[in-house]
């Protein structure tokens, strides 16, 4: 039976400033796929173009860029989080309470 991901008491988010040189970010946070990973260069959103390993895994990953963000650049990795549901009340009208009581 395969091992289910653990979701720790762990920030699902880290950040990091540039050098030049590093491409690579390491995260401790669990994701469930790669397009739950959120990422950050210098406060601007990347919709593509980094690639993100270990998702699945209990004990994170990494996330690679293609090139090295510039020295001081903030870098942040954060976890989507997905607010749909498909739960629904039991009673979907609620009544208001009387003014009798």
């Amino acid at each position: 039976m395969p091992e289910h991901i653990r979701i720790g008491d762990v920030a699902p988010r880290v950040q990091y400033v540039g050098d030049g040189v590093r491409t690579a970010f390491p995260f401790t946070f669990p994701i469930f796929d790669p397009d739950d990973m959120e990422l950050r260069v210098a406060g601007v959103p990347l919709a593509g173009g980094f690639l993100v390993a270990s998702a699945g895994q209990s004990a994170g990953g990494y996330v690679t860029l293609p090139s090295p963000p510039a020295p001081g650049v903030t870098v942040t990795l954060r976890r989507r989080r997905n607010t749909a549901t498909t739960w629904r009340p039991r009673c979907a009208r609620i009544r208001p309470r009387s003014a009798a009581g």
